[in-house]
């Protein structure tokens, strides 16, 4: 038997909050003593956070109405906070609150809060999430250094490839793949019109073929890259996904912050009529009150490497990816 809808809509919240508040301990259908009244009071979601020696308390109540909710909701929820000496109240409705209603709360500091939920047919509401769309023209070069006491040179073998292994051959490493990841994990500087360099920790030899003629692995002394970013074009948009859940802030010109964002594949792929230009998307980042999704673009990558062979493999790889 499937639960009503307010049980729902609760339990709605009590995922989101704990999305929001991983470092805290979320509950839902609480009880908590009130220390004026004297009796035990119901809360919807409690939230509590230990803060060095002592503990902050948050409780949440949600309505699941068709209509606003008013200031006499606002002053019914204020009057539980101060009975539970909670240091924050939040009060959440499906359909908003009255103008009355936010001037009041805002004024004796309760938030007032809506969730949406893009999946659900209930509380799916009119939520876009705004884009920042940067095109990228990136250099990198990839260098690497071999002991002078090894005579031999770089064997590219029939498959025109360059062979680096951390094992001797029983497994590959393909530099263009392992900085797209450090770039991707942000472990890497992105500050653009700037040169960088990033030295690979991971110990690798390279194949190469001797003076005598047989093949060896030879342990590399230095592997690093050498890039620099451009950024060619930014613009600002927006879009509507249909998977992501988080909250509406009625006291942050109605901000959305989000608890899940849908998957990458999902993401824009390039900037759509009517998009905004941007100058300086750094600025844009900052004054965003609002969850904000960054999408990256490469216009070209262009690799230089140690002599033409090299240059000639990494263009290939990069016409594979």
């Amino acid at each position: 038997m499937n639960d009503p809808k307010w049980k729902q809509f609760e339990k709605l919240g009590e995922r989101i909050f704990k999305e929001l508040s991983s470092l805290a301990t979320v509950r839902w259908n609480d009880s908590i003593h009130g220390h004026d009244s004297g009796i035990e009071r119901q809360i919807d979601i409690s939230i509590r956070t230990k803060l060095e020696n002592h503990e902050i308390l948050e409780i949440i109540q949600l309505k699941n109405w068709k209509y606003k909710a008013d200031i006499n909701a606002v002053g019914e929820f204020a009057s539980v906070v101060k009975d539970v000496k909670a240091s924050s109240g939040i009060l959440v409705c499906k359909s908003g609150f009255t103008a009355q209603a936010k001037k009041y709360a805002r004024n004796i500091g309760i938030k007032l809060l809506n969730l949406h939920d893009a999946e659900s047919r209930d509380w799916n509401q009119e939520i876009k999430i705004p884009v920042l769309w940067i095109e990228y023209v990136l250099d990198v070069e990839f260098s690497f250094v071999m002991s002078p006491k090894y005579s031999g040179i770089v064997n590219f073998g029939k498959k025109s490839k360059l062979a680096l292994s951390p094992d001797e051959g029983k497994s590959f490493v393909d530099p263009m793949i392992m900085f797209t990841k450090k770039w991707n994990n942000w472990e890497i500087d992105k500050t653009p019109n700037k040169t960088h360099e990033y030295t690979i920790p991971q110990k690798l030899a390279v194949r190469s073929i001797m003076k005598n003629g047989f093949e060896s692995w030879v342990d590399l002394d230095l592997l690093k890259f050498i890039y620099k970013i451009e950024r060619k074009n930014s613009m600002l948009g927006d879009f509507k996904p249909k998977e992501c859940r988080g909250i509406i802030d009625y006291h942050n010109d109605d901000a959305f912050i989000a608890s899940h964002l849908p998957p990458l594949d999902e993401l824009p792929k390039n900037p759509k009529k009517g998009w905004q230009k941007i100058e300086d998307p750094d600025k844009i980042a900052v004054n965003i009150k609002t969850t904000l999704l960054t999408v990256e673009k490469f216009d070209r990558i262009k690799t230089i490497g140690v002599d033409k062979m090299f240059i000639k493999e990494f263009k290939k790889i990069n016409k594979k990816h």
